[in-house]
């Protein structure tokens, strides 16, 4: 793992390859090719974290294409479908098929900094699930405490299907408990387009879990002794699009028109004022760690 630690420092510095770089790459690429082959279409990532972030971004070409697929075939156009359609072409975004288009991903990806050598890469199968049907569940003592949405936003297919949801999941937790061997554990299980249950991550029972619709301030006791306790988002708290960042808004607003994005203008004018609320910030903490006989030309300079 040296050659991806060298490579993304290359990579943020905007340095070039030296060739003995490029020679380690293509070995690692060539082992990456063998695990891709054996599962056809592979999701990557390294230890805890994914490359999700480049997925994310809207010149990120796979996703691109795949949200605009969407949009081009989508009946109802609602807020709702239109978030979930972004949401969903982003994690088809993480799809990789080759060695290359995995290292593409993990050296471009700021959430994947490899902090030492040891650091591995994880392949695994791409399951094509449903986005908004994927839940974190809480083992504790082998007994399943919680259950919670992973995601933030709501679905309204969600609720009124609870009951079947809920009966699927503790059937596939009931085996995931009785085959591990351990006794705690935080374990995400995601449902596929087809309707099976999946496993996608297994975590550590720990606070640094994202706890979901719990809170482990709050919630703790009820995560380590139970009873069962499950936690769905019954309502949607704001605008959908509000969340959706201006270059994936303007691509909504290709295909449907200025006037279907209300919340468009709203969402533009919010990152100004969060980019120079930024811009301010970093100014002033330059100011307080500079030097006094520093802080005068710096103040002269806000001025």
């Amino acid at each position: 793992m040296a050659a991806l630690a060298t490579a993304k420092d290359c990579f943020l510095r905007r340095r070039h390859f030296s060739p003995a770089l490029k020679a380690s790459l293509q070995r690692l690429e060539n082992k990456l090719d063998v695990a891709i082959k054996q599962v056809g279409v592979a999701f990557v990532k390294l230890e805890q974290h994914s490359p999700i972030d480049v997925a994310a971004e809207a010149t990120f070409a796979p996703s691109n294409q795949a949200f605009r697929q969407k949009l081009a075939s989508m009946r109802c156009r609602d807020a709702e479908n239109i978030l979930w359609a972004w949401r969903e072409s982003i994690m088809e975004g993480l799809a990789v098929r080759s060695g290359l288009e995995a290292l593409r991903l993990l050296i471009s990806s700021m959430r994947t900094l490899v902090r030492s050598a040891s650091c591995r890469v994880f392949v695994r199968k791409f399951v094509d699930h449903q986005v908004h049907m994927r839940f974190r569940c809480f083992v504790s003592e082998q007994q399943v405490t919680g259950i919670t949405q992973m995601s933030p936003y709501y679905h309204s297919g969600i609720e009124p299907s609870r009951a079947i949801i809920c009966d699927k999941l503790l059937v596939s937790l009931a085996t995931v408990v009785r085959r591990l061997p351990i006794p705690s554990f935080v374990v995400d299980l995601n449902f596929t387009k087809v309707g099976e249950v999946a496993i996608s991550d297994l975590h550590p029972f720990d606070h640094m879990v994202h706890p979901g619709c719990f809170r482990w301030k709050d919630d703790r006791g009820v995560l380590e002794s139970g009873p069962l306790e499950i936690r769905f988002r019954s309502k949607p708290t704001h605008d959908p699009h509000a969340d959706m960042p201006l270059a994936w808004l303007d691509i909504v607003s290709e295909h449907f028109g200025e006037g279907h994005v209300a919340s468009r203008t709203i969402s533009r004018l919010t990152w100004r004022i969060l980019a120079l609320s930024a811009l301010g910030s970093a100014i002033l903490l330059t100011i307080l760690k500079a030097p006094i006989s520093q802080r005068i030309n710096l103040e002269n300079l806000v001025r």
